[in-house]
């Protein structure tokens, strides 16, 4: 049988492009579907430390879910910025440090590690953590600005202050606050 110009069976017909378009796309919605399930159904629940109230408890048990599905560097950044929402920066870090391991290049998950640190008064190792994280961002961007205003505090809180004013008049320069936890009579 001869081969005719258009029988070229190595070429997907649109028929089956179109079917592994909304068949993807069926799949994301029922995940998405299954995790607001889940977290209608958990909004009732309670915490045995009472840190966290029923909206909160079905936030992290989506987080919870979410990483147990796919277990990458997002997922854990986005439960770390949970507990630091929550003011639980012990878990917090723990979660940033597995997202660091995941993503040992993303400057962010190195900033949230580092302000986890500073959180816990671990300056030295939240110095470690910013200075890389301002290593791997863009001078001026929102990951580069929050790691100036972690060192500053950092500074500030070894006794550093020369570092912190340095730090500080970079943030000026940028058009960037300085951290909200301090103010002028800290670091001059």
């Amino acid at each position: 049988m001869k081969k005719g110009k258009n029988d070229n069976y190595n070429v997907p017909s649109r028929r089956r492009i179109a079917t592994r378009f909304f068949a993807s796309r069926l799949r994301k919605i029922l995940s998405t579907s299954l995790l607001l399930a889940i977290s209608i159904a958990c909004s009732t629940a309670s915490f045995s430390d009472g840190k966290l109230d029923g909206a909160a408890i079905a936030e992290l048990k989506v987080w919870n879910v979410a990483i147990t599905s796919k277990p990458n560097a997002n997922n854990y950044g986005g439960r770390a910025a949970f507990y630091r929402k929550h003011k639980l920066f012990q878990e917090a870090l723990r979660d940033d440090e597995r997202a660091v391991r995941l993503a040992p290049l993303d400057a962010g998950s190195w900033a949230s590690n580092g302000l986890d640190l500073c959180e816990l008064s671990r300056f030295k190792e939240a110095l470690s953590c910013l200075n890389r994280a301002l290593s791997l961002s863009k001078y001026g961007d929102e990951v580069y600005v929050n790691s100036l205003r972690g060192r500053v505090w950092c500074f500030v809180s070894l006794g550093e202050k020369a570092k912190a004013r340095a730090d500080q008049k970079v943030l000026i320069e940028l058009g960037a606050a300085p951290p909200s936890s301090l103010n002028d009579s800290d670091i001059n």
